[in-house]
């Protein structure tokens, strides 16, 4: 009898939660704020304790709110087949977005899960492009929509689950010293190279040390943004051609940060951009998922050339 009890109670918290999901999408958690450890007006970077910044320990400032958990579990329950299987018309929709993501990605899947017409995306978009750069503040998370829900309300949802996890955790001092839109910048930058979140913190110094020097950053990842298209992708493999394209995002030619972010940086590249890793490096790539880092260019050509064969 109590097995029947369980199976009965786990199957209606099962086909339960996605509506549950629905109702709490706009309780948004108080965060903590965003730790700062870099400042930019002289050039310095705060030797960072893994444990604490500025009063903010590190679980804290990682922390996405109890909000996620809920909206993570019931968007991997609607994926299930059992769920897609006995879903009736007008059930909840799940859209995950990931990190990395740039909005042309993010348009094309809310407009495939929630079914708009060529009209309603075009509202979607004209809504993003008035927020911000259009770019960068779509925040990586797990939403869970109303079927019928239209593109200003999901546009109003997405933009409250930013406004949550990101601007209200930004507080003014650390707006003086790095403004949000440079940090988003910085982020989607770090969340395009990096392998892995352990490898954020890195490549976040190195191109702090390339702004402290007036380098140019030279970020293939910008080359791809600068590049993609529908056609081509969105992310299109480098070239070295692709270094002389004509774009304000092309970081091999113009020296300074690209004009806005090339995609929506999670969390932890957030915390990574504005707490960067000390180090001397100035260059880095990637081989077989392993990152080597240089002080200068001939050790790093020299690495290249050991790896590869050649300097690339």
């Amino acid at each position: 009898m109590w097995f029947c009890g369980t199976f009965v109670g786990l199957s209606l918290f099962f086909f339960a939660l996605p509506y549950l999901a629905v109702e709490t999408t706009a309780v948004e958690p108080k965060l903590p704020p965003f730790p700062v450890s870099v400042n930019p007006a002289t050039r310095t970077i705060v030797p960072y304790n893994d444990l604490s910044v500025g009063g903010t320990p590190l679980f804290a400032a990682l922390a996405l709110g109890a909000a996620d958990g809920t909206q993570s579990l019931a968007a991997a329950i609607m994926s299930t087949k059992l769920y897609q299987d006995y879903a009736t018309y007008g059930s909840p929709v799940a859209v995950v977005l990931t990190p990395g993501m740039r909005r042309e990605q993010v348009v094309t899947l809310l407009s495939r899960e929630l079914e708009w017409s060529d009209e309603q995306r075009s509202i979607f978009v004209d809504l993003a492009l008035g927020w911000g750069e259009g770019e960068g503040r779509f925040h990586p998370s797990a939403y869970v929509f109303h079927a019928s829900t239209t593109p200003a309300e999901a546009f109003d949802i997405i933009k409250a689950r930013f406004d949550s996890r990101v601007s209200a955790r930004y507080s003014t001092s650390t707006e003086a010293l790095v403004p949000i839109d440079d940090a988003l910048t910085i982020a989607s930058i770090i969340e395009r190279e990096a392998g892995s979140t352990d490898e954020m913190r890195l490549i976040s110094g190195i191109l702090w040390n390339r702004q402290f020097t007036n380098m140019r950053l030279q970020m293939d990842s910008t080359l791809q943004y600068a590049r993609g298209t529908a056609r081509n992708g969105w992310w299109p493999v480098p070239r070295s051609k692709d270094k002389f394209i004509q774009s304000e995002f092309n970081t091999y030619l113009n020296r300074g940060l690209p004009p806005a972010p090339i995609a929506s940086p999670s969390v932890a590249a957030i915390v990574a951009a504005l707490n960067p890793e000390q180090t001397e490096c100035m260059f880095f790539f990637h081989s077989k998922r392993v990152l080597y880092c240089s002080k200068t260019y001939e050790e790093h050509v020299a690495k290249l050339k050991k790896i590869y064969g050649r300097g690339r």
